[in-house]
């Protein structure tokens, strides 16, 4: 085990270094000729580190997390350029910011590095969000959110190009992407159980409704369920939900379903399977790298969920930083780890932290010795 972890290291520093020699490449030599076959080289080298990553030569599933410490998180660092944050448990539990989270992005982009912010939540548009991280001290621009009420719309508007209306179980942040979109839609608000089984056996449906959008809906009922079902009684009519996250994150030990109980009793009643455009499915990551620069190879997705944070960056070829400060544990991930189960092992993440904050103070650790005896001296300590 100590040889092997000694190989990883030396493989991380290979990739680093290539990578860092790649960018000082005079701009007159060709790409084809020099910088693609070392790019290629550095790519292998750091995915052969990455426990589950891939190399052009065939998979390689170590399924072995690394925990961040104040000796490996200067390389860390220096792997990538992109971070893919989760939200809930994250960076934040409801309105109160995780500790130190707000610094840590703060150091993030100090050193050059691009944040994006993908939740699978549905309850608020890609403004509301923004409107939320502003609110609670985290420099963040609605073009950098990119969550499912968006990605619905999106889906809806440029993959289905639905001219007509969508049947749509979802509450404020849907509404607001699909108005934004110049989507018609109908459902949301309180649609209660009335009449009996002869009557719900006759529940009318609008015939311009072309698709059926299921999300987070605080006003869910039996006659949403009944309605959402019957639209998809035909076969060809599209079934979107935004995620499968069966509950919410809390410190208080109460359980709030997530909107996972709603799309799979829809799912349940109709005998259908939905286009799921949240995490882990590959729709966020594609639909970034569509509108930005996004090397899958330089990116780090941050998530507290094995079941869709880490299992879509497995999914889309990224590495991924687990932190213990939401809905899963460190104790499911050893147990994943230890399964042998190929399948099981795409929830083990390539690091591990109990939180962002800890990486904020990590990144502290790494700055320069000389540095850190400037700022020891200046607090007025003598210099050892």
């Amino acid at each position: 085990m100590v040889v092997l972890q000694q190989t990883l290291r030396v493989f991380r520093r290979i990739e680093t270094q290539i990578t860092k020699l790649v960018r000082g490449f005079n701009r007159d030599v060709p790409q084809n000729i020099v910088n693609r076959p070392v790019v290629n080289l550095a790519r292998n080298c750091r995915n052969f580190c990455d426990f589950g990553g891939s190399t052009s030569e065939g998979v390689i599933n170590m399924a072995q997390y690394s925990e961040l410490n104040s000796e490996n998180v200067k390389d860390f660092l220096d792997s990538f350029d992109t971070v893919l944050f989760d939200c809930d448990g994250v960076l934040w539990h409801g309105m109160e910011a995780e500790s130190g989270a707000q610094d840590t992005i703060k150091k993030l982009r100090k050193l050059g590095k691009t944040p994006f912010f993908v939740t699978n939540n549905s309850t608020k548009s890609r403004k509301q969000y923004a409107e939320k991280f502003t609110k609670l001290g985290f420099e963040a621009s609605k073009d950098e959110v990119f969550g499912t009420a968006y990605m619905a719309a999106l889906y809806v508007k440029e993959h289905l190009n639905i001219q007509g209306k969508v049947y749509l179980m979802g509450g404020a942040g849907l509404e607001e992407e699909f108005q934004l979109h110049g989507l018609s839609y109908i459902g949301p608000g309180p649609d209660p159980l009335e009449g009996d089984i002869a009557d719900w056996a006759n529940i009318p449906l609008d015939p311009e409704v072309q698709a059926v959008v299921v999300g987070f809906d605080g006003h869910v009922s039996y006659m949403k369920m009944m309605r959402a079902a019957s639209y998809l009684n035909n076969p060809n009519m599209p079934f979107i939900g935004t995620n499968t996250d069966g509950r919410l994150p809390t410190k208080t030990g109460r359980v709030i379903p997530g909107t996972g109980c709603i799309v799979n009793s829809v799912k349940t009643a109709a005998g259908r399977e939905p286009v799921i455009v949240g995490k882990p499915s590959k729709q966020l990551v594609e639909c970034i790298s569509k509108r930005h620069k996004l090397d899958r190879s330089r990116t780090i997705m941050v998530g507290d969920r094995l079941d869709t944070d880490i299992l879509m960056g497995h999914n889309c070829g990224i590495r991924t930083l687990f932190v213990s400060s939401g809905i899963s544990s460190l104790e499911e991930v050893k147990q994943h780890q230890a399964s042998g189960s190929p399948e099981r092992l795409k929830f083990v993440p390539t690091y591990y932290l109990p939180s962002v904050g800890v990486l904020g103070k990590l990144m502290d650790m790494a700055e320069s010795p000389k540095k850190r005896r400037i700022e020891t001296n200046t607090s007025g300590t003598q210099e050892s």
